[in-house]
């Protein structure tokens, strides 16, 4: 006889990262020494169950916010505690900011280690606070890096540098700083010129992109750099550098009405995105809205529409708009 049970018991895990939230300011300590995997999921109860004095406490730590960036799969539900945060008034994402440029003036006489380690969190820091839409406090991180990459002149430190210079010249075109993008500009080319010449191998796909958008005024300018960028893709590089080559790419297009190939690239990209990222990451959403701008500029209003209603709310369905 089937059984007339309409209630299951949750699982184990799930109990025990109740309890612990619910007996917060017992293990609070002890928690920090604990899985990263397991951090998070307690944080992610803190979040869900609207804790979020707890929460916005721990996630001023700077030490704590690092282990969670590294946090595979899991960057979006981040993103949620993150904007919850601030939208209820908290200063996490100015704390976390000054943390890391105060970190930076402490390993000026550090190890090499240190330093090395130091530079991969303002990169991993910059990007997650410029993908949230904090750009003043993602421009302090990257530049108190790209500060930090210029104290040793070596190839090492160039390659550092111009990873920074790429996440920086993406903050200042998406904040509409043109005139300090345009310095970035400038100043990017000369370590690109440096590592050519030291014959550092080094892929420039992802800083020409921003190249192009910064002179996407400028239609041929931005092209050209997208060409360039294309020209630097292969299948070692990241998916999220692949996704915005090959979005940028086709958006030069669409200002120059090749529509041919704009449809070809942007479909690449929504492959390449649905096939590396959950459809809830926020690199799906923002390969969707280019999808749209390309649908609107060949008079496709009906899915562009669609496209942008998917979005609106909250399911973006890359499978749909490939057929």
């Amino acid at each position: 006889m089937a059984s007339a049970l309409n209630w299951f018991p949750d699982s184990l895990y799930n109990s025990c990262i109740f309890v612990v939230v619910s007996h917060y300011g017992i293990f609070q300590k002890d928690l920090r020494i604990c899985p990263k995997s397991l951090q998070f999921d307690v944080y992610y109860k803190l979040y869900s169950q609207g804790l979020l004095c707890q929460l916005g406490f721990e996630f001023y730590h700077l030490e704590i916010f690092e282990r969670l960036l590294t946090m595979k799969g899991k960057r979006h539900l981040l993103h949620h505690c993150f904007q919850v945060l601030m939208d209820h008034g908290a200063q996490t994402a100015f704390q976390l900011a000054k943390a890391y440029s105060q970190r930076c003036a402490v390993t000026l006489t550090a190890s090499e280690d240190q330093r090395f380690n130091t530079i991969k969190l303002g990169l991993s820091l910059g990007g997650f606070l410029s993908d949230a839409g904090w750009f003043p406090e993602s421009e302090r991180v990257i530049v108190s890096c790209l500060k930090l990459c210029k104290e040793k002149d070596d190839t090492k430190h160039w390659v550092m540098a111009l990873a920074a210079y790429l996440r920086l010249l993406h903050v200042r075109n998406t904040y509409c700083k043109f005139k300090e993008a345009e310095e970035t500009h400038v100043e990017a080319q000369k370590y690109i010129l440096a590592l050519k010449a030291s014959d550092q191998p080094v892929n420039l796909a992802g800083i020409y992109a921003q190249f192009s958008v910064l002179f996407f005024v400028a239609v041929i300018t931005a092209y050209m750099w997208s060409l360039q960028a294309i020209k630097e893709l292969h299948s070692g590089l990241s998916p999220k550098t692949i996704v915005d080559v090959l979005r940028q790419a086709a958006k030069t297009c669409v200002v120059k009405r090749e529509f041919r190939k704009a449809e070809f690239l942007i479909k690449q990209a929504l492959r390449t995105a649905r096939v590396n990222f959950d459809h809830k990451h926020p690199k799906v959403a923002e390969t969707l809205l280019d999808y749209g701008f390309y649908l609107l500029n060949v008079d496709s209003i009906n899915k562009s529409v669609k496209v942008y209603q998917s979005l609106l709310m909250k399911k973006p369905f890359i499978q749909l708009f490939l057929q």
